[in-house]
């Protein structure tokens, strides 16, 4: 005999109500003599229904594919590693220019959210807290008042690296890096 197992479906069996991402709901497998089949239920219609003799039963979270893959590009981007090499670099200003202006555009994404801004120094510059929404953390981005020249260089830099050359933009990538 061979046992396939379906993967959850996208509706409750009962209702026909579409699953929210992360919602928790009911699944089970009955043996119908010839096949195994999955049944899917949201927590209400769970406790409604019939109980059944069931070969197995648990409670789970759906996980929307389309929400989790985004939710994983986020997690593998580019600009976010980037980010986080140049602070994890020597602190040159330009590592600093290239960190402070990845930060912006991850601000601009969502990715980072700012907490907290405090001037230092006239001097000094700067700090801005931000939390980055993915893991938690608290992350200090410093702005040591850089000039136009060197956040000019810091753009051409995070294109460097991301592997998109100056002279061959996007124009979405340029109009985000020249109005941060």
């Amino acid at each position: 005999m061979e046992i396939k197992i379906s993967r959850n479906g996208i509706k409750c069996l009962s209702c026909e109500k579409v699953f929210i991402h992360e919602e928790w709901i009911w699944s089970r497998i009955l043996d119908n003599d010839s096949e195994w089949q999955r049944q899917d239920y949201c927590v209400s219609c769970w406790e409604q229904q019939e109980k059944q003799e069931a070969l197995s039963q648990w409670r789970h979270r759906y996980m929307d594919a389309k929400i989790k893959r985004k939710e994983q590009e986020v997690v593998d981007s580019p600009l976010r590693k980037l980010f986080y090499e140049s602070v994890e670099k020597e602190h040159s200003r330009m590592e600093l220019a290239i960190a402070f202006l990845a930060s912006q555009l991850l601000k601009r994404e969502k990715i980072f959210k700012k907490i907290k801004e405090m001037a230092i120094s006239p001097r000094d510059g700067y700090i801005i807290m931000y939390i980055d929404r993915i893991d938690d953390r608290v992350i200090e981005v410093r702005d040591p008042n850089f000039s136009f020249s060197e956040m000019e260089e810091a753009k051409k830099i995070i294109l460097e690296r991301l592997g998109d050359k100056p002279e061959t933009e996007t124009p979405n990538t340029q109009d985000s890096i020249s109005h941060v």
